[in-house]
């Protein structure tokens, strides 16, 4: 990754079943205070979830939500590690 909006960089770090690809992610997080703020950052990276994560007839919003939880708290917890 070179440049881009936050957007973008965010939907490379995920495919469209909301997977991560860690190869960036970690630089992702080291830069990012220089061109936005973590309210920010973690709102980008929900609506990419919500996005890839999109409600179904099957899906009630109470396990959509959880789904979201997972998804977004999986993608912290690698952060970490």
């Amino acid at each position: 990754l070179r440049a881009g909006t936050l957007e973008v960089i965010v939907e490379c770090l995920t495919n469209k079943h909301g997977d991560l690809d860690t190869t960036h992610m970690h630089v992702l997080f080291a830069t990012y205070r220089t061109y936005t703020d973590t309210r920010t950052l973690i709102d980008t990276i929900l609506a990419r979830y919500r996005a890839v994560i999109p409600a179904s007839l099957e899906m009630t919003e109470g396990v959509r939500q959880k789904t979201l939880k997972y998804a977004f708290t999986s993608f912290l917890y690698s952060f970490v590690l």
